[in-house]
């Protein structure tokens, strides 16, 4: 079986890192959540593990967030969009447009 790419192991762990972040939750909050220990998120958002898909699933759920959105936001290096880019910037306020007439 071929070895896991060090780089797509990171990229899986930064897309929980960041999905924790935008849930505001500790490592030990998310891992309480997914019935995993603290550490061993920490291991996963370090890229130091290769997780099982069961583990993918428990940590997805945990983070409440479809597995294929968590892959797919680990494949595509983007930040999760559940938070719109505008209020992640402005910490959570909207600002006001101008209208132009």
């Amino acid at each position: 079986m071929p070895e896991v790419d060090p780089a797509e192991l990171d990229r899986l762990g930064n897309a929980i890192r960041v999905r924790r972040h935008i849930l505001r939750l500790s490592q030990d909050a998310a891992a309480r959540s997914a019935g995993m220990h603290r550490n061993y998120v920490g291991a996963l958002e370090r890229g130091e593990v290769n997780p099982t898909y069961g583990t993918l699933l428990r940590i997805s759920s945990g983070l409440q967030i479809p597995l294929d959105r968590l892959i797919a936001t680990a494949l595509s290096d983007e930040e999760d969009e559940s938070e719109p880019a505008q209020q992640r910037a402005t910490g959570g306020k909207r600002r006001s447009r101008a209208m132009s007439g």
